[in-house]
């Protein structure tokens, strides 16, 4: 869980580290986003949950045609780092999310049967 009491400021860490790690990991996002996940989407058997900022908007509907359980929280009023600028929020949409997961007696008993 994030820490409410967290005083990290993301881009100033980020700008903070040499030029070589940010555009090494810069390119190893890139790539991944262009060749690897949508593979890695459609092959997760289990539920996908994503938490994101309504800075940058998330295409819902184009990520259920790759795994139809995947669902969307949005966080308002937060950019990038919405685990750092609103912690308490966060944590909020992160403890009801694990709550969903959580199997009932009947779904464990027919766990191997889902997936």
């Amino acid at each position: 869980m994030a820490s409410p009491d967290s005083t990290v400021n993301p881009g100033q860490s980020l700008s903070s580290a040499p030029l070589e790690v940010g555009m090494g990991a810069f390119d190893g996002n890139f790539n991944y986003w262009l060749n690897d996940i949508v593979q890695v989407v459609k092959e997760t058997k289990a539920p996908i949950t994503c938490i994101n900022s309504d800075k940058y908007p998330s295409n819902l509907e184009g990520n259920k045609k790759y795994n139809p359980s995947y669902k969307l929280k949005i966080m308002t009023g937060v950019g990038h780092f919405v685990m750092l600028e609103d912690p308490e929020n966060f944590n909020c949409l992160l403890e009801e999310t694990v709550q969903e997961f959580v199997l009932t007696p009947t779904q464990t008993a027919n766990y191997h049967e889902i997936y």
